[in-house]
Parts: structure tokens; sequence; C-alpha cells
């Protein structure tokens, strides 16, 4: 009922502020970043559609800091450094976890709210 929505709902404004924790402090640090095992754990840990939905978002607000520079931008170019996983880890996570064709790691797109 109301009392079960109320309690995933804060679940959830946890798990988010807790993701952009990891964000900030992975990216304020050069020495440490998250590597693979990290996120490969993360994903497992965090399976339930809002969950997984919640952990797409964290993995796409780092690829648009990624990319905030943009093609033909007369920005400055983005400082790889400065994001919570680098270059090696944004390929995995696309080719190994959100593309995997592995049943204990597949994403069921079907239950995002997308």
């Amino acid at each position: 009922g109301g009392e079960e929505a109320g309690g995933e709902a804060a679940a959830e404004a946890e798990l988010e502020a807790r993701l952009d924790l990891w964000s900030a402090v992975f990216g304020a640090s050069k020495a440490v970043s998250l590597g693979q095992d990290q996120l490969r754990g993360l994903w497992a840990l965090l399976s339930r559609p809002n969950e997984r939905e919640l952990v797409l978002r964290f993995f796409h607000s780092v690829l648009k800091t990624a990319t905030a520079a943009g093609i033909g931008s007369k920005s400055a170019p983005v400082d790889l450094d400065a994001l919570c996983f680098g270059e090696a880890e944004m390929a995995f996570v696309f080719r190994d976890l959100m593309c995997s064709p592995s049943p204990s790691v597949r994403l069921n797109w079907s239950g995002l709210g997308l």
C-alpha cells in the first residue's frame, strides 16, 4: 500500500544520494576511480528494475560529463581524470553490462520506465 510505496521511494532517494556521492568522491580524486569489478558489483547488487534505472542514470551522468564538450564545440575539452571512472570502464559498462548476452547480467529493458 501507501507505506510500502513511501518506503520504496525513500530507499530510491537514498540510493540516488549515494550514487551522487560516489560520483563526487571518485570524481574529485585523480588517484582513485571506480574499476570494472566495482561497477560489475554495483550492477549485480542493484538488479531490481527501479534500482537498475538509477544505476543507468548514474552511468548516463558520467557519460554526459565525459562528452560535454561535444563534437565541434568551442569549449575546453573535458578532463577525463575528473570522472569517477575512465574510458575503459565506459566501454565495459556499455559492452559487458548494458549489452551483455549473458542471462546473469542481461538488462531487462521491459521493466524500466525509460
